[in-house]
């Protein structure tokens, strides 16, 4: 199902034109959430990551690591 001559010139030009204006909408919002990002606040990872499986699986998903 091809798109007449016409037709698909209209379609094009409106598909670039309300591309434009998504993406304009779109680089204001990234922009402030980068922004915003600066403003978390930063949370420790473990100091080790290193578990067996079994331990793991015997204490549940919330388990403490091991020391």
């Amino acid at each position: 199902m091809a798109i007449e001559g016409g037709a698909r010139a209209a379609y094009t030009h409106a598909f670039a034109a309300i591309l434009h204006s998504v993406f304009l909408t779109a680089v204001p919002i990234a922009l402030a959430a980068f922004v915003l990002s600066w403003f978390l606040r930063e949370i420790n990872l473990r100091r080790t990551a290193a578990h067996d499986s079994l331990s793991f699986l015997a204490g549940g998903v919330w388990s403490e690591p091991r020391r």
